[in-house]
């Protein structure tokens, strides 16, 4: 969608523009470029997050980087879902075990 910089409102004919065919490969896509594009980032991030003392920053680390990742790929995976189609990741469920009670 393209912005005039006069206009505080997008254009009729980019509101207006045919959607692609929702289908289950269009999320399928979705999930690829989001993952595409977090590539870079976990190249660059540390395995911890740290805070930039010059800018106050904060950069994510890894294990930021991957709960940011799984919970947009889980929410396209609902919408694809919610569709009516197959899910497209396979979600693990932990088993719970039972906790062994010490005998004094």
């Amino acid at each position: 969608m393209t912005w005039n910089s006069n206009d505080t409102k997008p254009n009729k004919a980019d509101v207006d523009a045919p959607l692609p065919p929702i289908t289950r490969q269009f999320f399928r896509n979705q999930i690829i470029d989001l993952e595409r594009s977090f590539a870079p980032k976990f190249k660059k991030a540390d395995y911890k997050g740290q805070k930039n003392q010059i800018f106050g920053s904060w950069s994510q680390g890894y294990n930021d980087l991957q709960r940011t990742l799984n919970s947009k790929i889980t929410a396209i995976n609902n919408r694809c879902v919610a569709y009516g189609f197959d899910s497209l990741v396979e979600l693990e469920e932990e088993e719970v075990q039972p906790l062994n009670i010490k005998n004094d």
